[in-house]
């Protein structure tokens, strides 16, 4: 089925489909997050997604993966997953089958991922395919949370040096034992 041009649900995870564990095309109809223009879901400089009601999907998500679940870790100001051992200890189990909507939600601040926020490209990701490649990610939820802390703890101060140094959290004497212990245990950087 079609939904803004598109057929989001056509890359899912049969299985996840199967079992009622995603949003249907009806609720994507309801509750949409952009307009899809050549290939992408674009929003405005002034989208909030804080009301969209995609995270409810994420309790049954969890179960289905036998995950534990805990709403706060997708609030503002909260940590998905404590540490970047966490996550990756998550990720082979999770995989990409649950939304992960855009916490920032500052007009003066714009944060980038490396996985989609857009629960339309997001239900994208949920597939064999998807999975696959996001192995490479690296701790992606720890590390945006990390980056959104930084952030928002130094916003109305951030001048292009501070904006390096936030870019460099993941340096080896910032964020000890990521680059030694996980990544390339010969070689720090």
């Amino acid at each position: 089925a079609e939904y803004m041009g598109a057929q989001p649900l056509a890359y899912a995870d049969p299985e996840l489909l199967d079992a009622g564990l995603l949003p249907t095309i009806e609720f994507l109809a309801e509750h949409p997050s952009g307009t899809f223009v050549t290939g992408a879901y674009v929003r405005g400089i002034d989208y909030e997604d804080a009301a969209l009601p995609y995270l409810e999907f994420n309790e049954a998500l969890f179960g289905f993966a036998k995950f534990p679940y805990n709403a706060t870790g997708f609030e503002l100001g909260a940590f998905l997953f404590a540490n970047f051992s966490a996550d990756l200890a998550a990720q082979p189990i999770l995989q990409n089958n649950f939304f992960f909507l855009q916490k920032e939600q500052d007009p003066e601040l714009i944060v980038v991922s490396n996985f989609a926020v857009v629960p339309e490209m997001r239900l994208t990701m949920m597939s064999r395919i998807g999975d696959l490649v996001a192995r490479s990610g690296e701790a992606m939820f720890w590390r945006y949370d990390a980056l959104l802390e930084l952030a928002y703890s130094l916003r109305g101060t951030i001048d292009y040096a501070t904006a390096i140094w936030i870019m460099e959290f993941l340096a080896p004497d910032r964020a000890p034992g990521y680059w030694t212990e996980y990544l390339v245990p010969s070689d720090p950087m």
